[in-house]
């Protein structure tokens, strides 16, 4: 399998490039178990380097092929593993420095290099994280578009768990991507049989943050994170299945949120759904008890 994704990766037209050629057989190394998370990220890093110096352009095609490994590949919860501790490793090489020992930083957003990892978790909510698909496409089936949703959230989840709290910028998009994904899934009315379907798309993924990433989630609630405390802006959410929220307290993390979002799964769990969303709903109600009763004991 891992092979089969190597030979069609590097035979796509984008990755033509002898560095995008060389990153490819790294990942799919590290896929292998033939080198070790630490190796693969220095190895990476090394290929992309003289490009960055150089200022020749993003690492965007590396950014790329990795989220085609999540894609593709991440069925195997252990390849989506391997990937986050990658990613992770990567974020602690040593800067990049310039010619006067200074850090090098993206054109784009200014973040350096690879302390901040410039682009990756923008461009991972972009590619993997929202659910992609129109009836009638002819790019995209239900099945590939909810595989790419699935597989983009769980590997989220791990990166949260992964990142070490002092890598802010990227901590705190993860959070705030976090939030998005709870919102969609438990704060959006659930009225009428389209919203209530609605749910079997989005509340997996909720259910999956919860499952990899919770206590992350819980400090992230209890410390108020990603807050300004304002409240949330009232709107709508969705299409013709979609609907207003029904949170309408303080925007970012809170005990307050945690709890409703707790409440939500619990109803959830007696939806008129299917029974693994049911089950998904009713298992994260009680991970996020079991998380504030091992917190306070």
């Amino acid at each position: 399998m891992t092979e089969r994704w190597a030979t069609e990766v590097c035979g796509d037209r984008w990755s033509q490039r002898p560095e995008e050629q060389q990153a490819i057989r790294v990942i799919q190394q590290l896929l292998e178990s033939k080198t070790e998370t630490q190796t693969a990220a220095e190895t990476l890093a090394s290929i992309y380097e003289a490009r960055v110096k150089s200022g020749k352009g993003e690492p965007y095609y590396l950014w790329t092929i990795i989220f085609s490994a999540i894609d593709q590949l991440g069925d195997n919860i252990n390849n989506l593993k391997l990937l986050s501790k990658m990613i992770t490793s990567m974020s602690k090489l040593p800067d990049v420095l310039d010619d006067h020992g200074e850090p090098i930083r993206s054109d784009i957003n200014k973040r350096i290099y690879w302390r901040e990892m410039p682009g990756f978790a923008f461009y991972l909510a972009e590619a993997t994280m929202e659910f992609d698909y129109t009836e009638g496409r002819k790019d995209k089936t239900w099945e590939s578009a909810m595989r790419n949703y699935t597989n983009g959230n769980v590997f989220a989840a791990l990166y949260l768990r992964d990142l070490d709290e002092s890598s802010s910028k990227e901590f705190g998009l993860m959070r705030h991507y976090c939030l998005a994904i709870m919102r969609v899934a438990l704060e959006v009315a659930t009225d009428t049989p389209q919203q209530i379907r609605r749910t079997e798309i989005h509340v997996p993924q909720a259910a999956r943050w919860i499952e990899i990433a919770g206590r992350n989630i819980y400090n992230s609630s209890k410390a108020n994170l990603n807050s300004t405390g304002e409240n949330v802006i009232q709107m709508r959410i969705g299409g013709e299945d979609g609907g207003f929220l029904v949170w309408t307290g303080a925007d970012g993390f809170s005990v307050e949120r945690w709890t409703f979002w707790k409440k939500r799964f619990g109803e959830i769990a007696h939806f008129e759904v299917k029974e693994e969303v049911k089950k998904l709903a009713a298992q994260a109600a009680e991970e996020m008890e079991k998380i504030e009763k091992q917190t306070t004991s």
